[in-house]
């Protein structure tokens, strides 16, 4: 099981990128690059509902999310 992400603010990013979620230091990563030293990656993903999921003609929508992240 992952461990739990606590929330924080933006602001604290730059100190919460020093360290792994167990809270250990990160090997191989240069503090001084910070973000931009990271390569920004994006991934599309599709969220879908049924209007009415009892009938079998149901119209099915689905809406984008872009979701950004960085490797």
């Amino acid at each position: 099981m992952t461990p739990p992400l606590i929330p924080f603010p933006s602001s604290e990013l730059p100190h919460h990128l020093l360290s792994n979620a167990k809270g250990e230091y990160r090997k191989g990563f240069d503090a001084k690059k910070g973000l931009e030293g990271c390569e920004l990656m994006q991934m599309l993903q599709y969220d879908c509902t049924v209007d009415e999921p009892g009938r079998k003609d149901g119209l099915v929508r689905c809406k984008e999310i872009l979701r950004l992240f960085r490797r």
